[in-house]
């Protein structure tokens, strides 16, 4: 399986699509790149090497970047501001970079497909994961403090709202399954 990942502002630059309209959507690549897809999708069947797979994406991608509109220069420091260990609070990037939260909500729905709250609430997701796959040995309630979460219950239930298991499910898989001490950020189902 080949799997390509974009970071919080790269899908934007190479969907050239407000991401919203993608949101909580599968959409085939093919609807996305039109036919151009095929002929990538034909020459990775076609190559045997891992190697020269990652190059045919590579340059697909190049060629697209090259041709796309880039993302919003205020969005790169908003993401900074969500992705620090506290998270800075809307109200407070909005007064920072001196615009209002109407339209910060725009930029970050249009090129990151979520809203700002929905965002900073993901990103904590992603480090509870990281956290729990580093030591799912560790207290669950500390964690949530550490998390900045309320208590317990608002961790367990923005926990399970995103991966449709609670911590301790998580934690337990864990334990078991070395994938997700690799890699954190995906849940695997069988």
């Amino acid at each position: 399986m080949l799997v390509v990942q974009f970071n919080t502002l790269g899908a934007f630059v190479f969907l050239n699509d407000p991401l919203h309209y993608y949101t909580n959507q599968y959409v085939p690549l093919d609807c996305i790149f039109n036919s151009e897809v095929n002929n990538i999708w034909e020459q990775l069947n076609e190559t045997p090497s891992r190697n020269a797979q990652f190059q045919i994406i590579e340059t697909f991608l190049n060629r697209i970047l090259l041709t796309n509109k880039s993302t919003h220069l205020l969005l790169s420091p908003v993401v900074k501001m969500l992705f620090q260990p506290n998270g800075e609070p809307i109200s407070e990037i909005c007064k920072k970079l001196k615009i209002s939260r109407k339209h910060l909500n725009h930029l970050v729905k249009e090129q990151i497909g979520v809203s700002p709250k929905t965002l900073s609430s993901l990103m904590r997701f992603q480090q509870a994961l990281k956290t729990i796959s580093n030591a799912p040995e560790d207290k669950l309630t500390e964690m949530a403090y550490q998390l900045n979460y309320f208590d317990q219950a608002h961790f367990i239930k923005d926990f399970k709202k995103f991966s449709n298991l609670t911590p301790t499910e998580y934690a337990s898989m864990a334990k078991i399954k070395s994938s997700i001490q690799t890699v954190p950020h995906f849940i695997p189902f069988d």
